[in-house]
């Protein structure tokens, strides 16, 4: 997986300081889900 820049992420760090614990984890998985199926098809 290519790792990407930190500032692809900093809208997210923003976006996760307004979720609380669930709502963060939830996003995560989400996250986690989308990119891991996006690096195994390439």
């Amino acid at each position: 997986m290519r790792p990407l820049r930190g500032r692809d992420f900093s809208w997210l760090i923003l976006f996760y300081k307004h979720l609380t614990p669930p709502e963060s984890l939830f996003w995560y998985i989400i996250m986690r889900l989308t990119f891991g199926v996006g690096s195994e098809a390439k």
